[in-house]
């Protein structure tokens, strides 16, 4: 996160940074953006850059802890309106977040995040804090009425909730990446949800 240096500049010149990061970060991928550009756009130097951040994972961070924030409003708000239900909820967390993408004026910037995800950060917008994202799956398992589902253990949860995450970003790609239609993209991704929740085994064949 930020130093304490960032958050006593004045609000015009923090929003400056931020925008002009976001603008890199737009641009190109995390990979090719440069620290050079985003102080250009700032109107910064390098100096004072390295004041404020640790280096460019830690203001890629700081963006995606702001999104998050937005995000996880959204998550807790879809999760009450669905009573819980954990693949009702990721239907509407998909129809939701193509809406904010597509329609966002970071769209670009949304989009660059979920093409550089990979399955082992499957988040919607992954951070390279492992404490984060443990806390955010943690927070999702707390929306989901339990009572709903053939699961006893806390731990078969996370790795449920990680199923459903690498399927809704591999649904992402396709349409950002791909650009596969919106509507049967939205029709697989509710098939393997029911595939998941009828599983794949008849009883009888477990061995």
């Amino acid at each position: 996160m930020p130093s304490q240096t960032f958050f006593n500049l004045p609000k015009e010149k923090q929003k400056s940074i931020y925008e002009s990061a976001i603008k890199e970060f737009s641009r190109v991928s995390y990979d090719e953006a440069s620290i050079n550009q985003i102080i250009h756009n700032a109107n910064i130097s390098r100096g004072s850059f390295y004041m404020y951040f640790e280096d460019k994972e830690d203001l890629y961070d700081y963006l995606l802890t702001i999104h998050k924030e937005k995000f996880s409003l959204i998550e807790k708000q879809i999760f009450e309106e669905n009573g819980g239900d954990l693949l009702k909820s990721y239907q509407a967390l998909f129809l939701k977040f193509i809406k904010k993408i597509n329609h966002n004026r970071h769209k670009k910037f949304f989009q660059n995040i979920i093409l550089n995800a990979n399955f082992k950060n499957v988040s919607v917008l992954p951070t390279r804090n492992i404490d984060v994202e443990k806390n955010r799956t943690e927070r999702l398992i707390s929306y989901i009425n339990k009572e709903k589902l053939n699961i006893t253990k806390e731990e078969d949860l996370y790795d449920i909730v990680d199923l459903c995450n690498m399927c809704l970003i591999h649904s992402l790609i396709k349409i950002i990446k791909w650009n596969e239609d919106v509507d049967c993209v939205y029709q697989k991704f509710v098939h393997q949800l029911l595939l998941l929740k009828k599983g794949l085994y008849k009883e009888d064949s477990y061995d």
